[in-house]
């Protein structure tokens, strides 16, 4: 077990209401983004955005509110570890392609074996929205800057080292790789997305870095991002 990960004084059933409350919340969101969508013109990509801010701004927020606030642990104990960042970078570039490729890979083998064609990914929806470079930069923004920090924070930084404390380091990466894939809300992909989480998880047991996952997770959905474009838009 890594050391350098706190054993939290924070509950999993603070990260569970967490979860939960930060979903209804988005649902609300959604709605409202609809209303404003058919009412008043407002374009789908402006409201996805600053939905996503404000769901990023929750998931990273609430951590250190419940942490650092209610329980007098430090940035550090959430992995924000001094120094941290730059000596982040090559491990993280080396993880998140090869968190890509297994997650492609397992995503062929699905296909293979249960042969449907599957809805496009929200992103891939999101990115058949952009009529313009600006766009597509917000949606660039929104897979490889904001959805990181903020997933990374909440379900490794925050909830892992409850669950581990918990459970164990087995079971506090495989309970946290699922319910990190369930809040992507696509089951034809669970798995192959609950196995990019369990190995985001382990790479944060290993270093207790957060940032080593933010760029993980960035570059992982990077090169997602990229094929995408390049599949489904072409040159913008």
């Amino acid at each position: 077990m890594n050391e350098n990960i706190v054993r939290p004084r924070w509950k999993v059933w603070e990260g569970i209401i967490a979860i939960i409350g930060i979903l209804a919340i988005m649902f609300g969101v959604g709605y409202i983004g609809e209303f404003l969508a058919n009412n008043i013109g407002l374009k789908n990509l402006t409201i996805i955005f600053s939905a996503t801010v404000l769901q990023t701004f929750l998931l990273v927020a609430i951590p250190i509110f419940i942490a650092v606030k209610g329980y007098g642990h430090f940035l550090s104990d959430l992995g924000f570890i001094p120094g941290g960042f730059f000596r982040a970078f090559p491990k993280g570039i080396k993880w998140g392609l090869s968190l890509f490729f297994l997650v492609m890979i397992l995503g062929m083998i699905i296909t293979i074996i249960h042969p449907v064609e599957p809805d496009l990914q929200d992103f891939a929806k999101i990115i058949l929205m952009v009529d313009s470079f600006w766009e597509l930069l917000l949606t660039v923004v929104m897979g490889v800057v904001l959805a990181p920090i903020g997933e990374e924070v909440f379900f490794r930084g925050f909830l892992y080292p409850a669950l581990r404390a918990r459970l164990g380091v087995p079971g506090g990466i495989v309970l946290c790789a699922l319910l990190f894939s369930g809040m992507h809300f696509d089951l034809y992909r669970l798995l192959p997305i609950a196995a990019g989480g369990a190995g985001l998880t382990y790479l944060y047991e290993r270093t207790g870095n957060i940032w080593t996952n933010i760029i993980a997770h960035a570059v992982w959905n990077g090169v997602m991002i990229a094929l995408i474009v390049g599949a489904y838009r072409g040159m913008v």
